[in-house]
Parts: structure tokens; C-alpha cells; sequence
């Protein structure tokens, strides 16, 4: 039944007369206006609270604005970005985690908005939130975990990349990893239903197996099973995520091997030729991060994947480049990776990626350069490239990394014979000044090796002291000061300042070695830091102080200047710090590769300083001889060698001797003769030599048996050995109690072997005996013990049996002073004795000795005027010394 009509009106006559059109709802109607209004008023809101601290009730009026559905995106955005601004201060960061813990749907739809802009200010507040220390704890003290684990699967693929993202979150802290880890996320990995998921979800793959959790109890074997079922469309997603996870797991050193053991390598082919770029990119990370790894380094050479990884340099998608370069750069790092890397060509790419628009790669490059540079059988092919002067203008680069990278190269390329000369010719050393004085340390560090470098090398060590870098190094040591409680004491610094100090103590350890380097070293006051670096808790610069000290205890310039810092006492106790490290110290100095290196510089400088007539006894007074037995018989060679000459340096002088003897080395000097170092044996040989001078020391030597190896001794393959064998021959002949020990052993004829051996180095044996310098110093050894057993009655026989005299004429002719002038002593000796008188006339030296008279050398004109004296007391001699007119020299 119809109601009754309307009145008519005429207000309505037009609605009267015509249908009805289409209706219209006012509450639709309202939204745009709505959203419209709240947006208004959330700007107001925030204008009004900026820069104020965040209250509570303004929190909560945020949180339900954001909880509001109909709010529009840019609103949301706003709101979120500004308690991203108010984050940065730890109390409204706080405040806003106190809200949202309690909201944590609201945080988990934010970060999973399907609006993009939502998503990346919802992630960059919570990134802002966690940055405090006090605020995560406040996150994790709410168990989040487990509520976001719960929506990871959700419908709603927006809802669980949101509750992933605050999961990886989460994970980047220690106390976060495995609360994340005990709600069991990691068994997602095994759900067919998440990898599905995660395919469609985008980058929720990605975060899962990226996410720091995946750092602790990670199943590795399941991400390879996933990579082996992620090559489809639909799950490449998950094959990003588990590359990523991988590559982050392999960085750590207990999930390198993880890694390994999991045989993600034998996919490595397969993924570095994959069609998407972020699994080329993270399988070539992951590459390096194993090749970087003791335990995994051989496995990634393995898989030979050099020649791959030199094809993706140029690879389109730059960040590809970067992991290749990277890769390429820490198997460089290998001796046998090296070799690799240059076989797969990649030097060839060497000047193009010097220059390349990306820092990342100038950096690497410059790196795999200098690596390249350290293996002896690549370094050739660095060199030639002719990288140097690129490398040289990168240290001027805008980002300073690079110019790290380009340091560390040519610090490498330095330390070659061949690489020195092209680094200066690159004019690195019109850099040093300012490079020295650059605000990185890893800069400052390497300048000062490449310094010390190139200070090593003959041909460039003067275009080192042309830069006057003394002064500016020494500031470096002083620099350390900075960061040490107690600079009178000890350098104990930061590991910057250390790293630092060392690259600098190498530098002028270097310098110090240089005649006229010495001087510029002790000019820049570097020896008023001599106690402190000496106490350095900085093993490297110990030792380079050490051996800075025997460096410029060497030169007669600086020598005092070492003696007045009187550091004996600190280098004897830094022998005695090597016991700490030693299970017995009685017999033997073993400890440790870092206590060994400080006790071969500290026995270095004591040696040097013992090779001074005014250091002797200080080294004596420091009781170095109270370790020498411990010291002689070191596990460390250098050691070894350097305590036997210390010894041989104080038995020469009057003042010690007698301590040196004191301590009856002999014994173990000569069982060192048969050292497998030769070098050894080398310091043993000369301290007998020098004992045997002393007439209480030479019985000693003769008691230790060491007459029993001179046979050997002088047909040592060693020229030292052979020479200083010679000269303690000799010093026994000179001692009664000790000649005829020396006459049993016979050794006349090799003495005579060995002055014949110097003819092989000369180009006319009948007029002179040059040779080279080794020959030449053999041959002094042979010919002092030759001239010292013909002083005795029954030496001379033996000297003339061995047919010494048939060289007369050509060692008279030497052009070595002290061969002549030994040479002339002989002949009077050997004419001393009626039964060796006529065999010396028979070689008619009188005409030589007479021209020996007139010699340059002082000392040759008294040997030869000896000579002459002795044949002149013969009867058939007289005459022949007066035939060669020595008389004529008498008004002279």
C-alpha cells in the first residue's frame, strides 16, 4: 500500500516530472575530504611539536594517526619521516619504541606497506630508532620476535616483508642475533610454502637469509639445497637472499668453512654466470671472503675462478665489477692465487680500472696491484704494466680510500730493485711531505715503508735523503705520545698510532743504514726517543729501534751518539724478556716469533755497539755475557750468528777480553762451525779467530777441538769461513803453547790451494793478484797464516814444501796492500832459517821488495823492509840485496 503524495510545490515541480537519477553516498562522498582534512591537520600537528621533545600524548596521537586507515600515503610518510628527525635524539626515540612496542602490528604494516614510500621512511625511522644502544634493549626487553616470526607467512605479502625487515633489524645486535635465532626463523628454510612465499614477496627472500641471524647456527647445507631450486622466475628472489647469506656467513672466520663444507663452491661457475646481477655480485664477494681465510683459500683455487671473475670487470652493472675486483684482489693475496690472477689477464685491465669512474674499483685495483707486487713470481708483470704513475695521482684522489690503496702499491712496488727507481721516476718522493702529513694513518704508515723502501736500494736511497723526511718521521714517533698514559714509560698507544710509529721506525731503521743517512737521523733528534721506543709494548718498533741503534753504532759519525744514550742495559733486557715465551730458558731462546724478532735487533745493536772501543765495555757491564751461553745456543739463527761476533768484537778489545773468556764460549762457537745456517758458522769462525789472538784464549780454542775441522773449514764453499779459518791458523802459530797444534793438522798445502784460487778471478795471474773482493779477503786469511807458521823452525819447511815461494813473485805484485806487505814478512822469515834461506834466494825478490819501499801503503814498506834486512844477513843474499840498489832510497 503507497503512502500518500506529496504536496505539490513548486519547488519540486522539476523533481516531479522527472525519474529519478543515480543515488549518491554521502559517507563515500566524505573520504577524499577526509583524508584531505586529516592531512592538514597531522601538518599542523607536527609543525607545532617540531623541535620540541616528544611527549608521550603527542606519541600517541602519531600512533593513532598511523593506525588510521584511511589516512593517505604521503600523510603516513610525513609522520614518519618526522619521528624519523625526533630519533636522532635517544629520549624520543625511546619514547616512540615505548609506543610502538605495543603497537607492533602498526610497525610491521609500515615497514611492509605495499606504498614504497611508507615502506622506506618506516625503515629509515626504525633504522634511526635502533642506532641507541639503550633503545634496542628496550625493543628486545618487549619479545617482539616471536609475534613478527608469526606473520613472516602471512597472506598479505606486504605484511611479512614489514615483520622481516624489523627482524634483520633486530639481528644486527649481539643480544638481538639470538633472541631472533631462539624463535626458530631459520626453519622457515626448510618450508616449501616460504620459499614460494618469499619468491613472490621480493626482497623478503633477501632479508631472511641475509639477516644477522643467519650469522649464529646457521644451516648453510639448506641455503645450498635453495640455490640449487632458485634458478626460476619466480624464486630468484630466494637465490638473491641465500647468495647474500652466504656471502655474509663466509666473512665470519667459523662460517667460511661452513660455507666450504657445504659445497657452495661447486655451484661457483654456475653463479657467477648467472643472468642476475646481485648473485654475480654477492657470489663474487663471497669468493673473496673464503680466499681471505687460511682454512678456505685452497678450496676457492680450486675452482679456478679467476678468468671468470677478470669477464666481470666489465660487467655492465658496476657493483658486479666491485665484487669481482674485490675477489680478484684477496686471491691476489695468495702466492699461488697470484699467479692465477695474472693468468687470467688481469693486468691487462690494469690501466682501465686505474681509471675507472668508480672508487670502489680504483681502490681494489691498487691493491691487487701491490699484492701482485709482494710475490717474487709476479711482480715482474706488475712492473710491466707501468702502473706507477696512475697510482702516483691517485694518492691526490678525492676519496681517500683510494688513495690508501694507491699507497699500498707503491709501497710494494718499492721493495723491488727494479720497482724502486720506477717509483721514483713517478715522482711519488715530490708527494712525501704532504703524504706524510695526511690526516689518515694508513697513509702516513705506508709512505713511511715506502720510504724505508726505497732508502733499501742503492739507486734511489739518495733521492730519499733529497726529501729531508727525517724530521717529519720522528714527529710521527712523537705522535704516539698522544694516546699513552705515560709517554716516560712506555709507547703503548692505539693501534693507529702504532701502526703508524712502526711504518715510521722501519723508515729510519732504513735511512740509518746509509752513510750520510745516519747523520740526518741523529740531526732529527730520533735517539731522545731511544728509551721510550725501546719500552715500546709495540714489538715491531722494539726491533727497529734495535736495529736502528746498530745501525748508527756502524758509522764513526754517530757512534757516540748511540754510546751517549747508554741503551745497553734496555737491549740486555729485552734478550731476557725472550725467557717469558721459553718452557727452558737454561738451554735454549725460543719463545715466541715476536719475542725472537725483538732479540735478533736488540742482538744486533749490542754487536755493533761491541765493535766500539768505548761500547765494549758498556755491552759487558749490561751483562750481556751472562746470557751468552742461553744466546749461543738460540733456536733462532740470526741470534746465533749475531752473539758469536759479539763475542769475537769483545775478545779484540783489552778491556773485555778477559769477560769473554770468562764465560768459556769456545766449545759451543765450534760446535756452531757446523751450523746448518751458514751464516752461523760464519759468526763462530770469526769469534775463535778473535779468541785464538789472545794468548790465554788461544789454548782454549785449541782445547775445544776447533783444529779438529780446519781441514774442512778451509775447503768451506763459505769465502768468511775460509778467511777467518786462515787468520786463527795464524794467531795459533803466533802462540807457543798452540803451534805445533796448529803444524799437526798440516794445512800449509790449502793455504797455498786458496792463494792459487784467487787466480781465477784475475785477468793476468803473472802480474798481479786482484781478483774479487771474496778472493781477495781469502787470500789475506791465507796469507797471514802462511807468513805466521813460517816463523817457525818447523813451519818454514813446510811452508816451502807446499811450494808457497812459487807465487812469490805474483803476490808481491798484488794490488791488496795487505797481501804485499804479508807477503814481504814471509820471505824475511823463511830467510831467517838455514834450511829455507836458499829457497827464498832462488825466487830473486829483491827487486820487487826494494820497489815495495817506496809504496804507498806504510805498512807494505815495512815488510818488505824486513824481508830485505833477513836476506841481507845471508851471505849470497847480501850481494843480491845490494844489486837491486836499495841504497839508492837511503837520502829518502
Amino acid at each position: 500500500m503507497s503512502g500518500p503524495g506529496t504536496i505539490p510545490s513548486i519547488y519540486s515541480w522539476w523533481s516531479d516530472r522527472n525519474p529519478p537519477g543515480a543515488t549518491i553516498s554521502l559517507h563515500a562522498a566524505a573520504k577524499p575530504l577526509m583524508r584531505f582534512l586529516y592531512h592538514r591537520q597531522v601538518r599542523q600537528f607536527i609543525v607545532t611539536n617540531r623541535g620540541i621533545p616528544l611527549s608521550h600524548q603527542g606519541m600517541d596521537d602519531f600512533a593513532s594517526y598511523l593506525n588510521y586507515k584511511y589516512l593517505r600515503a604521503i600523510t603516513k610518510t610525513k609522520i614518519l619521516d618526522e619521528l624519523a628527525t625526533k630519533a636522532v635524539l635517544e629520549e624520543d626515540a625511546l619514547m616512540i619504541v615505548q609506543v610502538l612496542v605495543r603497537e607492533w602490528d602498526i610497525l610491521t604494516g609500515l615497514l611492509g606497506s605495499p606504498y614504497s614510500t611508507i615502506q622506506t621512511s618506516a625503515h629509515n625511522m626504525l633504522s634511526e630508532i635502533m642506532k641507541h644502544k639503550s633503545v634496542s634493549a628496550a625493543i628486545l626487553a618487549s619479545e617482539p620476535c616471536m609475534r613478527l616470526v608469526s606473520v613472516l607467512s602471512d597472506d598479505a605479502v606486504h605484511v611479512g616483508r614489514g615483520a622481516m625487515f624489523a627482524l634483520r633489524r633486530i639481528s644486527e645486535f649481539p643480544s638481538g642475533v639470538q633472541a631472533v635465532v631462539n624463535t626458530k626463523v631459520l626453519d622457515l628454510l626448510y618450508s616449501a610454502k616460504y620459499i614460494l612465499h618469499a619468491g613472490k614477496s621480493g626482497n623478503a627472500g633477501v632479508y631472511i637469509t641475509g639477516s644477522s641471524c643467519c650469522r649464529t647456527l646457521y644451516p648453510t647445507g639448506v641455503f645450498t639445497d635453495l640455490l640449487t631450486i632458485s634458478g626460476s622466475h619466480d624464486t630468484i628472489h630466494v637465490g638473491q637472499g641465500v647468495m647474500f647469506a652466504l656471502c655474509q656467513i663466509s666473512h665470519l672466520p667459523s662460517g667460511a668453512q661452513a660455507v666450504v663444507d657445504a659445497k657452495a663452491l661447486d655451484l661457483v661457475t654456475q653463479l657467477l654466470g648467472s643472468s642476475d646481477s646481485y648473485i654475480r655480485q654477492h657470489t663474487s664477494f663471497m669468493l673473496g671472503h673464503l680466499a681471505k681465510r687460511e682454512s678456505t683459500s685452497q678450496a676457492v683455487l680450486a675452482v679456478e675462478p679467476c678468468i671468470q671473475l677478470v669477464s666481470l670487470l666489465s660487467d655492465e652493472a658496476v657493483h658486479v665489477a666491485e665484487g669481482a675486483m674485490f675477489a680478484l684482489c684477496e686471491i691476489s693475496n695468495l702466492p699461488s692465487g697470484a699467479q692465477a690472477v695474472v693468468d687470467a689477464k688481469a693486468l691487462d685491465l690494469a690501466t682501465q680500472l686505474l681509471g675507472s669512474s668508480d672508487s670502489y674499483t680504483r681502490r681494489h685495483t691498487s691493491f691487487m696491484l701491490g699484492n701482485l707486487a709482494m710475490h717474487k713470481s709476479t711482480s715482474q708483470a706488475v712492473l710491466a704494466v707501468e702502473p706507477c704513475i696512475q697510482l702516483v695521482s691517485l694518492l691526490s684522489d678525492e676519496a681517500v680510500h683510494v688513495g690508501e690503496g694507491a699507497m699500498f702499491a707503491l709501497c710494494e712496488i718499492s721493495n723491488l730493485p727494479s720497482g724502486a727507481q720506477a717509483v721514483v721516476d713517478a715522482k711519488a718522493l715530490d708527494l712525501a711531505t704532504q703524504l706524510l702529513g695526511s690526516s689518515d694513518s694508513y697513509t702516513r704508515r705506508h709512505t713511511s715503508f715506502m720510504l724505508g723502501h726505497l732508502a733499501m736500494h742503492e739507486s734511489t736511497s739518495q733521492a730519499v735523503l733529497a726529501v729531508e723526511p727525517c724530521i717529519q718521521l720522528v714527529s710521527l714517533l712523537r705522535q704516539v705520545s698522544k694516546y699513552c698514559e705515560t709517554w716516560l714509560l712506555t709507547i703503548c698507544g692505539s693501534d693507529e698510532a702504532v701502526h703508524v710509529s712502526e711504518g715510521a721506525m722501519f723508515a729510519l731503521c732504513e735511512i740509518s743504514n746509509l752513510p750520510s743517512g745516519a747523520q740526518a737521523v741523529v740531526d732529527a733528534k730520533a735517539l731522545d726517543l731511544a728509551t721510550q721506543l725501546l719500552g715500546s709494548s709495540d714489538s715491531y718498533t722494539r726491533r727497529h729501534t734495535s736495529f736502528m741503534l746498530g745501525h748508527l753504532a756502524m758509522h764513526e759519525s754517530t757512534s757516540q751518539a748511540v754510546l751517549a744514550v747508554e741503551p745497553c742495559i734496555q737491549l740486555v733486557s729485552l734478550l731476557r724478556q725472550v725467557s717469558k715465551y721459553c718452557e727452558t730458558w737454561l738451554l735454549t731462546i725460543c719463545g715466541s716469533d715476536e719475542a725472537v724478532h725483538v732479540s735478533e735487533g736488540a742482538m744486533f745493536a749490542l754487536c755493533e755497539i761491541s765493535n766500539l772501543p768505548s761500547g765494549a765495555q758498556a755491552v759487558v757491564d749490561a751483562k750481556a755475557l751472562d746470557l751468552a751461553t742461553q744466546l749461543l745456543g738460540s733456536s733462532d739463527s740470526y741470534t746465533r750468528r749475531h752473539t758469536s761476533f759479539m763475542l769475537g768484537n769483545l775478545a779484540k778489545w783489552e778491556s773485555t777480553s778477559q769477560a769473554v773468556l770468562a764465560v768459556e764460549p769456545c766449545i759451543q762457537l765450534v760446535s756452531l762451525l757446523s751450523d746448518e745456517a751458514v751464516h752461523v758458522g760464519e759468526g763462530a769462525m770469526f769469534a775463535l779467530c778473535e779468541i785464538s789472538n789472545l794468548p790465554s784464549g788461544a789454548q782454549a780454542v785449541v782445547d775445544a777441538k776447533a783444529l779438529d775441522l780446519a781441514t774442512q773449514l778451509l775447503g768451506s764453499s763459505d769465502s768468511y769461513t775460509r778467511r777467518h779459518t786462515s787468520f786463527m791458523l795464524g794467531h795459533l802459530a803466533m802462540h807457543e803453547s798452540t803451534s805445533q797444534a796448529v803444524l799437526a793438522v798440516e794445512p800449509c798445502i790449502q793455504l797455498v790451494s786458496l792463494l792459487r784460487q784467487v787466480s781465477k778471478y784475475c785477468e793476468t795471474w803473472l802480474l798481479t793478484i786482484c781478483g774479487s773482493d771474496e778472493a781477495v779477503h781469502v787470500g789475506e786469511g791465507a796469507m797471514f797464516a802462511l807468513c805466521e807458521i813460517s816463523n817457525l823452525p818447523s813451519g818454514a819447511q813446510a811452508v816451502v814444501d807446499a811450494k808457497a815461494l812459487d807465487l812469490a813473485t805474483q803476490l808481491l805484485g798484488s794490488s791488496d796492500s795487505y797481501t804485499r806487505r804479508h807477503t814481504s814478512f814471509m820471505l824475511g822469515n823463511l830467510a831467517k832459517w838455514e834450511s829455507t834461506s836458499q829457497a827464498v834466494l832462488a825466487v830473486e825478490p829483491c827487486i820487487q821488495l826494494v820497489s815495495l819501499l817506496s809504496d804507498e801503503a806504510v805498512h807494505v814498506g815495512e815488510g818488505a823492509m824486513f824481508a830485505l834486512c833477513e836476506i841481507s844477513n845471508l851471505p849470497s843474499g847480501a850481494q843480491a840485496v845490494v844489486d837491486a840498489k836499495p841504497l839508492d832510497l837511503v837520502n829518502y
